[in-house]
């Protein structure tokens, strides 16, 4: 027996829908051959992407690992409906800012939103 049943996992996405008041771009790459062996690339907006609605929240005091030295950290965390597919692959833009997805925190049990690190491009 679930402690959540799908009217409550219906309440829970909604509700979160509501604490989204920003919209966001999901991008996608896109490589095009140059001709030359090469490639240009260029960041389109994925499928569904456009005008999303998202939270982006700062993120401060956390310490990660660079050339074996403890660091500190300071990212950002996107909050998206829990229907939205994003990757490490995505970037995100939110005004006039560009953001490049790091994780995204996918698999849970109870998938009431998405919620993805993110670095400034």
């Amino acid at each position: 027996m679930s402690l959540i049943n799908v009217g409550d996992l219906a309440y829970m996405r909604a509700t979160i829908n509501e604490m989204l008041p920003d919209t966001c771009s999901l991008l996608t790459l896109s490589q095009t051959s140059d001709g030359q062996g090469g490639y240009t690339e260029t960041w389109g907006t994925a499928a569904g992407g456009t005008a999303v609605a998202c939270r982006v929240d700062y993120l401060n005091g956390d310490e990660r690992v660079f050339g074996n030295t403890l660091t500190p950290y300071t990212g950002w965390i996107v909050t998206l409906p829990y229907n939205k597919t994003v990757t490490e692959q995505y970037r995100i833009q939110h005004g006039g800012t560009l953001y490049n997805v790091t994780d995204v925190d996918s698999g849970k049990s109870w998938q009431a939103s998405v919620r993805v690190a993110v670095e400034k491009v």
